[in-house]
């Protein structure tokens, strides 16, 4: 009997790492559902309850998960659910345009809230994450402003939605002397291959209207007790609408030739983990 025990907890514990993947990823449906489902848990039956805003690639998008989550909510028949007018709708669009992020200030959520007679405000985004995307519900109490509910999950793509999306893009931006072409070239490919392997959901682009650039900052001279070599400074810089979000510590780099300059300043782009966490940690 013992052995039989060991044997089931044995299998147990090997089938547990399965069935956690099994249940990393689940339909968008499945999400709004499970998001609306905890929410209910949060709150009193009966709370008014207004969908603020649905942060996303792009409109359409976020009014796909604003129908589902509305519709899953109305049905469930735990909240009243308010309904969104001109005015609120107004408020929401003036400031995501103020704020390139699209999610709504506390407070602007609050006036909204005010507005329609809700006791509870509910605000979500859905964008990309890696190769999947990522559903966050967040509650907002509006008397207290009292952030009282946060809900997550990863959801597998669906072509019938993911069609509509465009992939968000990022460009490279040089600056500081003068690098030849072909060793922007080796550094734009290199980046292209580290995008990859470090799973950021960024399409590399020739276009520097993108809204994320990686801003690569190299400073060369020659040491006069060699100056045979070349020395070079590089900052890594991360921005989005032209504002620097974050960058790497400065770096040094001896070389003989620009050539390996550029190969040395993408093996340390490909060995600094860190630097990539901190960008997929922004576009989520």
């Amino acid at each position: 009997m013992r052995k039989n025990v060991k044997i089931l907890v044995t299998l147990v514990l090997f089938l547990l790492p399965i069935i956690a993947y099994s249940q990393t990823l689940v339909s968008l449906d499945q999400a709004i559902e499970s998001g609306a489902r905890y929410l209910s848990g949060r709150f009193p039956r009966g709370t008014r309850a207004v969908i603020v805003a649905v942060q996303g690639e792009n409109q359409e998008i976020g009014e796909i998960v604003y129908r589902r989550l509305s519709v899953n909510l109305v049905n469930g028949g735990w909240f009243t659910v308010v309904e969104r007018n001109a005015a609120a709708l107004e408020t929401i669009n003036r400031e995501m345009e103020r704020h390139a992020s699209g999610m709504i200030s506390q407070e602007t959520e609050r006036l909204i809230g005010q507005q329609l007679g809700a006791e509870v405000i509910i605000s979500c985004s859905f964008n990309r994450s890696s190769q999947n995307w990522r559903l966050d519900i967040q509650a907002l109490r509006v008397e207290t402003a009292e952030r009282s509910a946060q809900w997550s999950a990863d959801v597998r793509s669906d072509p019938a939605w993911t069609s509509l999306a465009s992939p968000r893009t990022i460009s490279i931006v040089f600056d500081g002397d003068n690098l030849a072409q072909r060793e922007r070239t080796a550094i734009t490919n290199g980046m292209r291959s580290i995008l990859q392997e470090r799973r950021v959901a960024l399409e590399l682009s020739d276009n520097p209207s993108s809204s994320y650039n990686f801003a690569i900052t190299v400073y060369m001279n020659n040491p006069p007790a060699n100056p045979s070599l070349i020395q070079a400074e590089v900052i890594i810089s991360f921005l989005q609408s032209s504002r620097t979000l974050f960058q790497s510590e400065p770096f040094n780099i001896t070389e003989t030739t620009e050539t390996l300059i550029a190969r040395r300043i993408v093996e340390w782009l490909r060995s600094d983990q860190t630097f990539f966490n901190k960008v997929n940690d922004t576009i989520r």
